[in-house]
């Protein structure tokens, strides 16, 4: 093999790495994002009718 097939199957390779990752990272910060969200307004919630 020579440096050139290396490099570019090691170029390949980060091209798959950076398309597979990148849409898990989004999607995880987009649902963790959510999932926060949530949480706080429930907390809101509950204060409200407990102070009821």
């Amino acid at each position: 093999m020579t440096w050139n097939n290396i490099r570019k199957m090691v170029a390949r390779a980060a091209e798959i790495l950076v398309t597979l990752v990148t849409p898990t990272v989004w999607f995880a910060s987009t649902v963790g994002a959510a999932v926060r969200r949530g949480f706080v307004r429930q907390k809101v919630q509950g204060h409200r009718t407990y102070m009821l």
